[in-house]
């Protein structure tokens, strides 16, 4: 189930017109808006795109990846902060 975040992220993240470096700003951005303690470094994005299987976001990245991309990460076949 965890390999559906790199299927799912990636083509999110271009079709939204971000790079690496442009998606972290948005990022920061979207948990300032929401006022959640969250950040992402590129290098922990790469880690979600490349590794297998990748490291799990924690909740608050979980909440600002949803709030961005508008799809709840139950959608991306994952399964979050006991979210089935």
């Amino acid at each position: 189930m965890v390999s559906e975040l790199v299927k799912k992220l990636v083509p999110l993240r271009q079709a939204a017109g971000y790079t690496q470096a442009s998606f972290v700003s948005a990022f920061a951005a979207e948990a300032a808006r929401l006022g959640i303690a969250a950040a992402v470094s590129v290098r922990q994005l790469r880690r979600w795109e490349n590794e297998t299987p990748p490291p799990l976001p924690h909740p608050g990245q979980q909440i600002v990846l949803e709030a961005m991309f508008g799809v709840p990460l139950p959608r991306w076949g994952l399964r979050f902060l006991g979210i089935a």
